[in-house]
């Protein structure tokens, strides 16, 4: 299978092994073409990635860190999709491997996009679509099961989240009280992260206890923070919802789990675009240089 990664007016082509990963692969071509917004790596260094609505469990799974640069990888965890252009700094993950850029020479010029998306996280974001090259066909789309209500209405919550930011978030930035638009965006941003992490890990467990147990009690903690301190209402009302339906027990835990995954997914991928995070890193060092000097 051979997609096409384009950013402005730069197109990468990427091979991709369909026996390599087959599940995955056939899941992502039903959702192209994908709008791309990527985002900056914040630990690891060395890679692009940007947050895709792909739900999908490790195969064939390959530690991160012994991928080539060039690799386009998917990680489950996340649901990013990512392209590596060096060795990375630090990571510890296992991925699903999807492919390579076509031409392995053009790894400088993923480089070049990753310095670009460093430093205009959160000022300029930089935004794309990965498709389909011409000449292949799509897989025979899969028949929608008949959702029940409450699944249906957080579906469209879903939806919407992965086509535009929550309503409050404009305001939120805009906000110069004391330590503001910074503390709210910032501790939102590892609220929503935390919790998305959290509950594909409730995922993996998979056990009712969990699931309709102690998931419930993890999105209320994190939809407390999001609207009560971060003043994300919409996003917390939303949660609250989630959280009064797996107590309920009238749709499939592991149903709504998912959908809770891909909400997640996206209101985290458009809080992290809306941090200067380079801006953020270098105030950082420059705060604590004067630590170096101090005895230990």
């Amino acid at each position: 299978m051979k997609l096409l990664f384009e950013i402005d007016d730069s197109v990468w082509p990427i091979l991709c092994d369909a026996l390599a990963a087959p599940k995955t692969l056939a899941a992502l071509a039903t959702i192209l073409p994908l709008p791309v917004r990527l985002q900056t790596p914040k630990i690891a260094g060395a890679h692009i990635y940007w947050q895709a609505p792909l739900l999908c469990d490790l195969e064939a799974g390959a530690d991160i860190m012994s991928l080539a640069p060039g690799a386009f990888l998917y990680w489950p965890e996340r649901q990013f999709l990512e392209i590596l252009f060096a060795p990375l700094q630090q990571e510890t993950a296992s991925v699903t491997a999807l492919g390579t850029l076509e031409d392995s020479g053009r790894v400088a010029e993923i480089a070049r996009l990753g310095d670009r998306v460093r430093e205009t996280a959160g000022v300029r974001p930089m935004t794309g679509v990965l498709r389909l090259a011409e000449g292949q066909d799509l897989p025979a789309p899969v028949a929608e099961v008949p959702r029940v209500s409450e699944l249906a209405a957080l579906h469209i919550c879903r939806n919407e989240i992965w086509q535009a930011p929550p309503p409050e978030l404009a305001d939120l930035i805009a906000d110069r009280g004391i330590l503001h638009p910074a503390g709210p965006v910032l501790f939102a941003e590892s609220e929503a992260r935390g919790l998305h992490e959290l509950l594909w890990w409730m995922r993996r467990d998979g056990s009712p206890v969990v699931l309709q147990g102690a998931a419930p009690v993890a999105i209320d903690k994190a939809a407390a923070r999001l609207g009560g301190f971060c003043h994300l209402t919409s996003c917390a009302e939303v949660l609250t919802g989630i959280s009064d339906l797996l107590r309920s027990g009238k749709v499939p835990a592991a149903d709504v789990i998912d959908e809770t995954i891909l909400y997640l997914g996206g209101l985290s991928a458009w809080l992290d675009t809306a941090i200067p995070w380079n801006a953020v890193n270098e105030a950082f060092r420059t705060a604590t240089e004067p630590q170096k000097d101090l005895p230990s």
